[in-house]
């Protein structure tokens, strides 16, 4: 398993580009663990399908985000390095997304497998933001 790399997961659409510019700017200025960023541009089929779409041929450590995401700290490199030390190939973790609080797992950090495991593909995220 790939434990030194965060795929960095981001569903897009052409009519959210510039929206996805910003997002990538802020993970560039405010991310220095090691990640790649994996994005989806899609015209049907809403967030999840492209998450599980995205997730083929990865296995290590992912982040799924909206495009809509600014990451404005080091919150993620502390949430990776977090990731790493827990000794549960299961577990996920979530940050503050400054709407539900954690409440709702929204953005979450954790295994390829885990994500594709857990997250209903049938489900449609059209407009729920």
């Amino acid at each position: 398993m790939v434990m030194d790399l965060l795929y960095i997961l981001i569903p897009t659409t052409k009519s959210r580009r510039d929206r996805l510019t910003q997002c990538v700017q802020s993970i560039k200025d405010n991310v220095s663990v090691p990640y790649a960023i994996v994005t989806y541009e899609n015209s049907r089929g809403g967030f999840v399908p492209a998450i599980h779409d995205m997730l083929k041929g990865i296995n290590g450590v992912v982040w799924a985000i909206g495009d809509d995401t600014i990451v404005d700290s080091n919150g993620v490199d502390v949430m990776f390095n977090k990731f790493k030390e827990i000794d549960d190939i299961n577990k996920v973790i979530q940050p503050d997304d400054t709407i539900l609080h954690g409440a709702v797992i929204t953005m979450p950090m954790c295994h390829a497998r885990v994500l594709e495991r857990y997250t209903h593909k049938g489900y449609l995220h059209w407009g729920a933001d």
